[in-house]
């Protein structure tokens, strides 16, 4: 490159009086380029041909001479920082190009954006300073912000050289011409959004500098400068980050107390040691080669102010076409950051814990219960929602993560927990804590054993009482309960214990023990017709809530395992008589060493889940008991009272007493502990339905997006989205979930889990009489053959019972949709226009997804992406699948792919392809060059010059997406063509997406042949091949193969173009064979794809 710097310096020596005239020749700023620093080559290396050419000959170009010219004389000499900066942007950008992969048609505009670093090297010092600027503002604003402020900064700049014109005051002949020259807002744009490209692509690369650097400034509070004039502002902020950073790549320390040095740091990639005295000293020590000798010292006060880190407020008025000055600010720190989706996944981690602090402010503690309750999962290897096993591998990564990592994602995890209040629904519907375990229904159900449930309720209940300790009373069931047998009962605070106990050990009982009962099978007249001995439950004696009926059989009730007149208490007959009946019922009951006895059937009535009455001794009037908490058909502790009325048990959910963290970790760490009793599936199935209806579109969502990203490795999402609410996204709420029926909010509190109101809510048969009694004794069949096996033994280990897992209602399914595998959708056998209909939808979903996420605010119709196969933003392309394949590939992971590079454009854009894409017309000149040979059994590569590239037309629309009266574009569809080049000739435009719904369009199945074979059918095929685009745009009338193996780009691109001409297309798989040709169909086929 010529070197034109004496001439530049010739200019600015023109004397005075002469910069009227030299202002005013039509003088080119792209052609004045100076030679490079050598420290900038690595970049240029790197750059494509398209890239270094607009660099040095096109509007990059010309906007940084310009600006370079217009800012000159406020730039001070940063020798050292060109040389620093140089290399840095060499070493990333070599980092940035060996990790990229193939591009196809995008390969021109793939890579690091370095196109403006180029063309500020190539125009001068004063450019390269341009460019740090343009990299400052990129780091703090939005592209509409910064784009505002550059606007502010030129216009504002030319007044002032004119008025130093004016002043008859020596004006530099550069600075003048500068002044004259006309900057578009858009080439003002697109300087900004290279920058910007860069800053993510560069930001990828240092990653753990950056993450490091974030973490500290988070702490450091302060603002960028004072000044409220955005001019002086900036123009400072720039200067003193400059100025402060030459003299620390010297090796001068320095010490700060503003933030514009550290905006600079995050900014260019160059890393000083650090040491922030603050409320405690921290020192960071990066290990930077280019800034060894660096020391800065920064010290931050802190004051009570809401805002983190590095803040920067401005008034803004230039970015509406009709408003006053728009106060607006940004700050700098980790969450402001671009994070990768396992870094958003600890986030949306963050919002759900963040709805349980009533129960736990502690959030790394939740996440180290969630990371127990996956592994218990994973122990009875039980499936799960996806969306559990997303948010558990999150919790895993805040508890097992250490050094600097640890310190991100706790930042991350609070703060989900802080600001995303509103992000999974609506902050006024109140979710269960904890999956639910916070209520004690959920929690006594996830236990197996029956006596844990006991132990857990008696302490939960003595840790809440309030002076009710003669009006407790437990109830317990060991299985869903049928019948009123199936209860058994046992007091909350031991009791002094009575002589009619029935003791199953010989040492010496305590004075207060717990006590349990159960009903027993009552007395009539005819019980003991045959037998010399009476009942002493007679009706003298009634009402007693103690009573103890014969231990003999009778006539009437014989037992089928044991003789007349002899005790039973050792019977193991099917269907024992009552005597024995009663009395394993109270061996059973004494066998857990606990005071034992059996009521009277008529000591208690109305046995409801929520509710019962049960008179005691002494008391002619019984009284009403009413769940207070736990599981009504399981086990639950309830409360006596006089005088119940309805409304006393009819409360909300959030009425019932919550169980503690300390509480559910002992439950989930238990033997005992269930996980299958949970209803992961709704996050506790008893709550508002409008809430669960957004969190359950939260949760499809994230699965949703996730399974979009887990292929793009090295894509980031912008933070800023969890300003918005997911479950009101567009593409959110289109994830059918057709198989899940919400269900109203549930108001019974007492929480029967098949239940949703009053007169449904389960009650006991209690009735006892002999016709009855088999089948009270088949309901209650599993508890008396627990029983009979410990009657013989008595020792203390304990039984569990299988888990009660509770049915959903009979129309309600899972509600998390299993999500869609995107399938073999080029199998011949499939119904390819449902196909890909499906397909086109759920490429549409997921285009919209990342317009959401990339931009962290964007929310786009569906409707508005028709057709759209590429997506561009920042430092990323996003790509349909079928345009970067082969066609007889399937995209099983994902229907897009990311290109690392970028448009060079600062809206998002949506590319599409023209309406009728146009083929070249056959030439007939061309008649010399086609052969149409025979086939003749081999597959080769005819087609190696054959490429496809992109290019745009000048057809775009802007896409509204709420901001209006913005003078900038957000989101604009571009007209992209994608065309057939072969060795510079252009064969003609392409809809590739289209074909894919064609059905004419056909993909063979695999090559599944050990061998290759020679197929005799081949030769009555009398196929033709096409062996070059002459004759492919000529085709013969029969059936004819393009010859193109192993090249996806010719096959692609003739596959589409031969679907255009409304051919019946077969593409065969990359590896084929003679006998994968003879097996396709005849009938129908115009051209095979080999």
């Amino acid at each position: 490159m010529t070197s034109i710097s004496k001439f530049s310096t010739a200019l600015l020596s023109v004397p005075n009086e002469l910069t009227v005239a030299a202002a005013n020749f039509n003088l080119n700023f792209s052609l004045m380029k100076v030679e490079a620093p050598p420290e900038f080559h690595g970049l240029r290396d790197s750059l494509s041909k398209r890239r270094r050419h607009e660099a040095e000959e096109g509007d990059q170009h010309v906007t940084a001479r310009c600006l370079g010219a217009l800012f000159e004389s406020l730039i001070p000499l940063i020798p050292n920082i060109t040389a620093a900066y140089g290399e840095r942007v060499s070493e990333i950008s070599q980092q940035l190009n060996s990790t990229s992969s193939p591009a196809g048609m995008f390969s021109d505009r793939a890579g690091a954006d370095g196109t403006s670093i180029w063309a500020a090297a190539t125009s001068g010092q004063h450019a390269i300073a341009m460019h740090l600027l343009a990299c400052m503002l990129a780091r703090m604003w939005k592209p509409a912000e910064a784009t505002s402020l550059w606007v502010e900064l030129v216009e504002r700049r030319k007044t002032e050289i004119f008025k130093t014109y004016t002043a008859s005051t020596a004006t530099g002949i550069p600075s003048i011409m500068a002044a004259q020259q006309l900057f578009r807002r858009d080439q003002l744009s697109a300087w900004d959004a290279s920058a910007r490209s860069w800053l993510q692509a560069a930001d990828s690369t240092k990653r753990r500098d950056q993450t490091e650097l974030m973490l500290m400034i988070n702490n450091v509070h302060m603002a960028v400068n004072t000044s409220e004039e955005p001019f002086e502002s900036v123009v400072a902020a720039w200067t003193s980050g400059m100025n402060t950073m030459e003299r620390l790549i010297c090796g001068t320390p320095q010490r700060v107390q503003d933030g514009a040095i550290l905006v600079a740091i995050s900014s260019w990639h160059l890393y000083p040691n650090i040491q922030v005295l603050s409320d405690r000293t921290t020192d960071i020590k990066p290990g930077d080669k280019l800034m060894a000798r660096s020391m800065l010292t920064v010290s931050s006060s802190r004051i009570s102010d809401a805002r983190e880190g590095v803040y920067w407020s401005l008034p803004l008025s230039r970015m509406r076409y009709y408003s006053a000055p728009v106060i607006t600010e940004r700050n700098l720190a980790s969450d402001t950051s671009r994070v990768s989706i396992e870094e958003f996944h600890i986030v949306f981690l963050g919002a759900l814990v963040g709805h349980w602090k009533r129960i736990c402010l502690d959030e790394e503690r939740c996440c180290r219960l969630i990371v127990i309750l996956r592994k218990a999962y994973r122990k009875i290897d039980k499936d799960v929602p996806q969306w559990f096993n997303i948010l558990s591998n999150a919790a895993s990564l805040v508890v097992d993560s250490k050094g600097p990592l640890q310190a991100q994602y706790r930042k991350l995890l609070k703060l989900g927990s802080r600001r995303c209040t509103a992000f999974l629904h609506d902050p006024k519907y109140e979710p269960p804590a904890m999956f639910g375990l916070e209520y004690f229904h959920v929690l006594i159900r996830s236990l197996k054993d029956v006596e844990e449930r006991i132990r857990v309720l008696r302490n939960a209940a003595e840790a809440r009482d309030e002076g009710h300790k003669g009006n407790l009373l437990l109830r317990y069931s060991h299985k869903p309960p049928k019948t009123v047998y199936s209860r058994q009962f046992a007091t909350v605070y031991p009791a002094r214990r009575t002589s009619h106990t029935h003791g199953t050990h010989q040492d010496p009982m305590p004075s207060m023990v717990h006590q349990r009962f159960a009903l027993g099978i009552g007395c009539d007249d005819d019980c003991h017709v045959g037998v010399e001995e009476s009942c002493n439950n007679n009706s003298d004696t009634y009402p007693k809530l103690k009573f103890e009926c014969v231990n003999l059989c009778s006539d009437e009730q014989p037992c089928l395992g044991c003789s007349k007149d002899r005790p039973c208490t050792g019977c193991t007959a099917d269907r024992p008589c009552v005597g024995c009946w009663n009395a394993r019922r109270q061996l059973k009951l004494a066998s857990e060493g606990e005071d034992a006895f059996l009521v009277h059937p008529d000591a208690l009535k109305i046995p409801y889940d929520y509710q019962f009455e049960c008179q005691s001794p002494g008391r002619k009037i019984p009284t009403t008991y009413w769940l207070w908490f736990g599981h009504g058909q399981l086990a639950a502790v309830f409360r006596g009272q006089d005088n119940v009325t309805r409304d006393i048990y009819c409360k909300d959910l959030k009425d019932e007493p919550s169980a503690t963290m300390d509480e559910i970790e002992a439950v989930v760490a238990s033997s005992s502990f269930d996980p299958t009793g949970l209803e992961l599936r709704s996050c506790c199935y008893h709550w508002s339905g409008e809430g669960l209806r957004q969190q359950t579109c939260s949760f499809n969502a994230l699965v949703f997006a996730t399974n979009i990203y887990k292929s793009m490795k090295e894509s980031t999402i912008s933070i800023e989205v969890i300003n918005s609410k997911m479950y009101e996204s567009v593409w959110a709420q289109s994830i059918e979930h057709e198989d899940f029926v919400f269900p109203d909010q549930y108001h019974m509190w007492w929480h029967t889990d098949d239940y949703s109101n009053p007169e449904k809510v389960h009650k006991d048969s209690n009735t006892w009489s002999r016709s009855n009694l088999a089948e009270a004794m088949k309901a209650d069949l599993f508890w008396f053959r627990e029983e009979v096996e410990t009657l013989g033994d008595r020792s203390k280990s304990k039984r569990g019972q299988a888990a009660y897992n509770v049915p959903m209602p009979a129309n309600v399914s899972r509600p998390i949709v299993h999500q869609k595998d995107y399938g073999n959708r080029h199998s011949l056998h499939q119904d390819w226009q449902a196909s890909q209909e499906g397909a086109s939808k759920e490429l549409k979903r997921a285009f919209a997804c990342i317009a959401w996420f990339d931009s962290g605010e964007f929310n786009i119709p569906l409707q508005n992406l028709n057709g759209v196969m590429a997506l561009a933003n920042g430092a990323s392309i996003y790509v349909a699948s079928g345009l970067l394949a082969d066609p007889s590939v399937q995209s099983t992971d994902t229907p897009i792919r990311r290109v690392f590079g970028n448009l060079g454009r600062s809206e998002m854009c949506l590319l599409v392809p023209p309406g009728e894409p146009r083929l070249a017309d056959p030439d007939v000149r061309s008649w010399k060059l086609i052969n149409h040979s025979a086939f003749d059994g081999q597959f080769q590569d005819c087609f190696g010059g054959t490429t496809l590239h992109l290019t745009f037309t000048d057809s775009e629309d802007a896409v509204f997406v709420g901001n209006r009266g913005l003078r900038d574009r957000q989101v604009v569809i571009l007209e992209a063509l994608i065309s057939i080049d072969d060795r510079g000739r252009n064969i003609g435009d392409l809809d590739i997406l289209s074909m894919f719904t064609n059905p004419s369009f056909r993909v063979h199945e695999l090559c599944e042949h050990t061998s290759s074979p020679a197929a005799a059918s081949v030769a009555d095929w009398a196929m033709t091949s096409l062996d070059c685009w002459e004759e492919f745009l000529d085709p013969p009338s029969g059936a004819a193969i393009f010859r193109a193996k192993g090249n996806w780009q010719a096959r692609l691109g003739a596959a589409a173009a031969a679907t255009q001409m409304g051919k019946h297309v077969v593409v065969l798989p990359g590896k084929s064979c003679l006998r994968c040709l003879a097996n396709c169909k005849k009938s129908h086929i115009n051209v095979i794809i080999a």
